[in-house]
């Protein structure tokens, strides 16, 4: 990511000019976190991760970034049989920001349904064999929402995706929750993680919610398992992984 190559830069210089050195009078997890802050006080979507690779990377590895708070949670030496090459495809990325600032949304909006309305169904109308009875206490944020962390199997992580909209917005959401009995859950989820942060998605902008939640829940998984098929020397496994990450949405209800 150039745009966080250029704010880390920038924020090393401004460090310099008052005399500190970044790592030394400056923890890296208060630097890649106040960077992070400083892109979105700014107006900018600007990722922690991208943030936490640059300055949390060594050479010759691959770091898995951990975010709130900032840390490194793996590491996998590069194996010396493989090489990594840049490409220019020539084509110019078109940013749409309606689309980044639906992706960023997805997060909180699904990790709302599941805490606050599909685990609490499920446990009332039918129970549900290995949820653990803190749960709610237990989700903060999409990474939360994990077989091991809620006691679950993943065929029941599916079956909560199923519950999830494909498409949807904020007031139908916020329908959900009144009629649910999550109204002020929801109120406060939404001062807390939506408020004005995205300018492009309003009331009735259509959120395809199913999808944008699956890929943040598929992108934890392959995080941590790519680090450790690296760490196994099964590269090619490792790799199949960032083949079928990047195959498609998959919201398709068979």
């Amino acid at each position: 990511s150039s745009s966080s190559a250029l704010v880390i830069s920038t924020a090393y210089a401004a460090l310099g000019i008052h005399g500190l050195i970044p790592r030394v009078d400056m923890c890296e997890e208060d630097l890649i976190d106040g960077i992070g802050t400083s892109e979105w006080i700014r107006g900018t979507r600007g990722g922690t991760a991208d943030h936490g690779g640059m300055i949390l990377g060594r050479m010759g590895e691959l770091v898995s970034v951990g975010v709130f708070p900032a840390r490194p949670m793996a590491r996998a030496a590069l194996p010396p049989d493989y090489a990594a090459v840049i490409i220019d495809s020539g084509v110019p990325r078109v940013y749409d920001d309606a689309v980044k600032e639906e992706t960023v949304i997805a997060y909180p909006l699904g990790t709302f349904l599941v805490r606050d309305l599909l685990l609490p169904d499920r446990e009332a109308a039918r129970g549900w064999r290995g949820l653990v009875g803190d749960y709610a206490q237990r989700i903060e944020f999409i990474r939360d929402i994990s077989a091991d962390n809620l006691g679950l199997e993943v065929a029941q992580i599916y079956q909560l995706l199923l519950g999830i909209p494909e498409s949807t917005t904020l007031s139908e959401i916020e329908a959900l929750a009144r009629a649910g009995g999550a109204g002020q859950a929801f109120e406060s989820m939404h001062r807390r993680d939506i408020g004005d942060k995205f300018p492009h998605i309003g009331p009735e902008h259509p959120v395809r919610l199913r999808r944008r939640f699956a890929f943040g829940l598929a992108e934890q998984d392959r995080v941590r398992a790519m680090v450790g098929y690296m760490n196994a020397g099964d590269m090619g496994t490792a790799l199949e992984l960032v083949r079928i990450s990047h195959a498609g949405d998959r919201d398709v209800v068979y």
